[in-house]
C-alpha cells in the first residue's frame, strides 16, 4: 500500500505543468523591477527588505536573474533565453527548435530537484523574440537553495540540446 502511494506521488510530480509566460504577460501579472544587470527599471517600488534580500544574491548561473513582482509577490525570475542564432547553430528547423525547448521545459518540470519551483515557458517572449524558460523563486527563498536549483537547471537546459 505504501509503495503504491509512493509510486503515485512520483507520477504526480512528473505531471507538473509549466506555466505560460505568454499568458502571464498578456494578463499583466509580471513587473520587472530590475534588469539582468541588477539596475532598477523604475516600473515599481522595491521595499527595503526585498532590496536587501536581492542584494545578497551571490550565485552565478546560465540564467539571467531579475527581481520581479509576479502576481503581486516579490521574487527572482531566472530566465534562460533561446534565440535564433542558437537555433541556426544547431541547424534545427523552427518547429523542431520549439519542440526541443518544450521538451527541455518538461524535463525541468519533472526534475525532483526543482519540484517546488514554478517553471515558466514562453514562446517569443524574450529579447528579440527569444523563447524563454524561467524559474520563479519567491521571496524569501534561501540563496544557497536557489543556486543549487539553478545548477540543476543549467545542466538540464544546457546539455544535449541538439540530441533527440
Amino acid at each position: 500500500m505504501v509503495v503504491m502511494q509512493q509510486r503515485r506521488n512520483k507520477v504526480n510530480k512528473r505531471k507538473k505543468k509549466c506555466k505560460s509566460m505568454n499568458r502571464i504577460i498578456k494578463n499583466r501579472k509580471l513587473i520587472y523591477l530590475t534588469n539582468a544587470l541588477g539596475e532598477e527599471t523604475g516600473h515599481g517600488l522595491i521595499p527595503e527588505r526585498i532590496q536587501e534580500w536581492y542584494e545578497e544574491l551571490g550565485c552565478t548561473a546560465g540564467a539571467l536573474l531579475y527581481l520581479v513582482q509576479l502576481d503581486e509577490q516579490y521574487g527572482i525570475l531566472a530566465i534562460y533565453e533561446f534565440d535564433e542564432w542558437f537555433r541556426l547553430n544547431l541547424k534545427l528547423s523552427r518547429h523542431r527548435f520549439w519542440k526541443r525547448i518544450r521538451e527541455k521545459a518538461k524535463d525541468l518540470c519533472g526534475n525532483e530537484h526543482i519540484e517546488n519551483e514554478d517553471v515558466i515557458l514562453g514562446k517569443h517572449t524574450g529579447f528579440e523574440e527569444c523563447h524563454e524558460i524561467a524559474l520563479w523563486f519567491g521571496y524569501p527563498t534561501d540563496f544557497d537553495t536557489m543556486c543549487l536549483k539553478l545548477q540543476y537547471a543549467d545542466h538540464i537546459l544546457c546539455s544535449g540540446f541538439d540530441v533527440a
